[in-house]
């Protein structure tokens, strides 16, 4: 997917609150910086998976990555956090010139409630982008590793993952997703919304070999 890309280690980390954000039913990749190219694995799930097992949940990963719509995305998702800081350092330093450098504090009964207003629209904004857009993109990342190592063997290493009743990914399966889950959690995919989306997948590819009667 990217010749330049090559992995040159594993990093095993802990899961939700820990060092890294990451479900036990993921795993990504440190891109930057002095360990870049490792493949970061959650801690829990160490020696309970075969190889194979691990090979769909890294291929889903790479082609997350390295898809052309997810790097436009992150650009978006950028300029979005911009704009958000940009808009909390603006509102800030407008409300600070006009009330004490001018001294016209009858119009900061106006300028706080518009600055706090502005504030919120973007926070809900990028929140909704990062919940919406990058969760269907790591949806269209599993898909196509399906078709390249194969839909049953994904389906397969998702269902054998469920069977551990692993404590993190029931809390994300229970979980109502919303704006107000915690960063870091709420752009994963849950587990029930993974195997969902690949018995699609398999439901087409059966429709199709089987051609029209």
């Amino acid at each position: 997917m990217n010749a330049k890309f090559a992995p040159t280690g594993i990093v095993w980390t802990g899961t939700l609150g820990r060092p890294l954000d990451l479900p036990s039913d993921q795993c990504t990749f440190i891109r930057r910086g002095s360990k870049r190219g490792r493949v970061v694995l959650p801690a829990n799930m160490k020696t309970r998976l075969s190889t194979q097992e691990w090979t769909p949940l890294i291929a889903s990963s790479l082609a997350f990555f390295f898809l052309p719509q997810t790097r436009r995305i992150w650009r978006f998702s950028r300029i979005l956090r911009i704009l958000y800081f940009t808009g909390v350092a603006w509102s800030l330093g407008i409300i600070l010139i006009v009330g004490t450098i001018f001294g016209n504090i009858d119009l900061l009964p106006f300028l706080i409630p518009v600055g706090i207003l502005v504030q919120v629209a973007l926070f809900f904004l990028v929140r909704y982008w990062d919940m919406n857009v990058i969760g269907s993109l790591r949806l269209e990342a599993d898909r196509l590793a399906a078709k390249i190592v194969g839909t049953e063997q994904f389906i397969h290493t998702l269902e054998k993952i469920d069977s551990m009743r692993i404590e993190d990914l029931e809390e994300n399966k229970a979980r109502k997703k919303t704006i107000w889950t915690r960063k870091g959690v709420y752009s994963w995919p849950n587990l029930n919304e993974r195997l969902k989306n690949l018995a699609l997948l398999r439901s087409v590819n059966t429709s199709q070999n089987q051609g029209p009667r």
